[in-house]
């Protein structure tokens, strides 16, 4: 009798001093005949709140309705033990990710002995990189289909290969500038103030009297930020060769807002060249970088933009919805 005292109480030690582990035993009903402090500190419920009560609530209500408990206790019967990896409930209603196995008992007073662990965060950080995964698929997608865009016009818009050559790298170019920033923020949005000086510093120009760039902190999505890129390199490329960047004396002026529209905010964004003239409009030949801000920025985020050549400069305004989806994050 002493023997058999002696094992209860070691049994009971053991039950007491797994911390880390849920142990639960129910007897042939499922119903809770042990409940360790484990389980305690994992579902919350103390032991004489349980004692008695059908094992079964600490299964989700989709567990229960559709039969889980019993599948669980009948492969363990017919197995000699079940895996038990699945959503959980606490007491509070809210949810774990309990990793355990439950084994029938076989010898003395039937019943089923469960052990499980809270592997919560193992779970949420095995969901998370699966969605970063699904996040980096996505967007090498569409960094390859832009790519591929990125070549088919350039071609068609150089008549040399040495154009094509320099065209073609400068836009690639700028398609690495913004992965960059991208990928060592962390982030999937990219300030635009950043965007704007990385690009003028990309051509050489450097802030100061005559090139200026002024605005609020916008953050931009990924699709946008790369469209933004491309356009601005556009504008700075060519002012790099035939606009204010050009000549003695020619001044650029960068900035942008944020205003309020019935269809919700905008960023209004200008571009102004000055020191430079075109006194008989815009240039004959439409290039890429004219068909990118007329066409494509209206195609690709919905935005309303225009392009003026005359006798005082250049000026190019780009307004894009921000709450598309693609603008602003915050």
């Amino acid at each position: 009798m002493l023997d058999l005292r002696a094992t209860a109480a070691r049994y009971k030690l053991i039950l007491e001093s797994s911390t880390e582990f849920a142990i639960i035993a129910a007897d042939a009903d499922r119903r809770i005949t042990e409940w360790n402090a484990g389980a305690q500190k994992i579902f919350q419920w103390r032991e004489e709140e349980v004692l008695g009560r059908p094992a079964d609530i600490i299964f989700t209500d989709e567990d229960r309705t559709n039969g889980a408990p019993a599948r669980e206790a009948g492969t363990a019967d017919a197995k000699g033990r079940a895996i038990d990896d699945r959503w959980h409930v606490r007491k509070d209603g809210t949810r774990l990710w309990g990793s355990g196995m439950m084994f029938p008992l076989r010898y003395g007073a039937r019943g089923y002995l469960k052990i499980l662990y809270d592997r919560t965060e193992h779970r949420n950080a095995e969901e998370r990189q699966k969605l970063l995964l699904s996040e980096l698929q996505h967007r090498v997608r569409n960094i390859l289909a832009v790519v591929r865009s990125l070549a088919r016009r350039t071609i068609e818009m150089s008549p040399t290969l040495q154009e094509f050559e320099q065209g073609f790298d400068g836009r690639l170019a700028t398609l690495a500038r913004t992965q960059n920033v991208l990928t060592r923020s962390g982030e999937i949005s990219l300030e635009l103030g950043e965007l704007v000086r990385d690009e003028l510093a990309a051509v050489g120009a450097t802030l100061g009297e005559h090139v200026k760039v002024s605005g609020p902190e916008v953050k931009l999505r990924h699709r946008a930020a790369e469209a933004l890129a491309l356009a601005t390199h556009e504008l700075a490329t060519n002012a790099l060769k035939h606009g204010a960047l050009a000549v003695e004396g020619g001044r650029l002026e960068v900035s942008w807002r944020v205003i309020p529209s019935p269809a919700g905010r905008l960023l209004s964004m200008e571009w102004r060249e000055q020191g430079v003239s075109f006194p008989d409009g815009s240039p004959a030949r439409s290039g890429f970088g004219r068909e990118l801000i007329e066409q494509g920025l209206p195609y690709e985020l919905g935005a309303a933009t225009s392009l003026e050549f005359g006798a005082a400069g250049l000026r190019a305004i780009i307004q894009l919805p921000l709450d598309s989806g693609e603008g602003d994050m915050e």
